[in-house]
């Protein structure tokens, strides 16, 4: 099997982590991988290690926590590709191989699954977004008040004042989106959830809406700047709009969904 590695390399301790994890992958477990050329520079001094690319491969993998795994999610999604996280971090929801357990990755991985996971989208101008985790409207300043009016499907009008606004798929709503209070989604759910972020009104709830909608989100004093998955990416000046994806990502899990409830 051809793997595309894609591990955590800020730390020395990360780059020996990966170059022990392809040593394994490759020595004992009978596979073939490849980094990113930018990576098999750090990790190998020959930089041998990039033979092929993702569109080449049987899978992407990441190697750290799910931070890793959302950030592999853009290349697996890119090249049509399933992906698998390999959790040498702290949490690690969304990784189905623990790093201490390599050795055995042949026996892990034949009795993983692969399960489709639905993904949102953010629409802002010209320019559209794809979250695995989640898409949120928050603020730069510590002291500001975000006044975001959204409205579900050009019918029902809502006024949230606080530090912002979370949607979060059902794959990521055990992330950002429960730390805020929200519900915890089974990931195979067809729908994603609405939760505001330190509301100042008690009657702001979160809110779980059938991926059927479309939320337009527009903000009074153009101060909203607009995350996905984590990352800053563009501030929100008019208008955006949050949907279902029409793309997947197709994870590979152990088939219990509800493992984290």
């Amino acid at each position: 099997m051809k793997i595309f590695l894609m591990p955590n390399t800020y730390t020395e301790e990360q780059v020996c982590q990966a170059a022990k994890c392809v040593r394994i992958l490759e020595e004992i477990c009978g596979h073939s991988c490849a980094l990113e050329p930018e990576d098999s520079s750090k990790v190998f001094p020959d930089s041998g290690h990039a033979g092929f690319g993702p569109s080449d491969c049987d899978i992407v993998a990441s190697l750290g926590g799910d931070g890793s795994v959302l950030k592999a999610a853009a290349t697996a999604l890119e090249a049509g590709k399933p992906l698998l996280g390999i959790n040498s971090g702290r949490v690690g929801f969304l990784c189905e191989v623990s790093f201490s357990d390599l050795v055995h990755f042949n026996e892990i991985f034949e009795k993983l699954s692969i399960s489709r996971r639905h993904l949102i989208s953010v629409k802002c101008g010209d320019h559209e977004y794809t979250a695995v985790n989640d898409i949120v409207f928050g603020k730069r300043s510590v002291g500001s008040t975000l006044d975001l009016q959204i409205r579900i499907d050009d019918e029902k009008d809502l006024e949230v004042r606080g530090d912002g606004l979370i949607f979060a798929t059902a794959t990521g709503s055990t992330a950002y989106n429960l730390s805020a209070g929200g519900p915890m989604l089974s990931p195979d759910l067809n729908a994603f959830v609405m939760t505001p972020i330190c509301p100042h009104s008690r009657k702001e709830y979160p809110v779980v809406l059938n991926d059927s909608h479309t939320v337009t989100v527009s903000e009074r004093d153009k101060m909203a700047v607009i995350y996905v998955d984590g990352r800053e990416t563009v501030q929100l000046k008019d208008k955006a709009e949050v949907r279902k994806s029409a793309s997947e990502l197709f994870l590979y899990t152990d088939g219990n969904l509800l493992k984290h409830f």
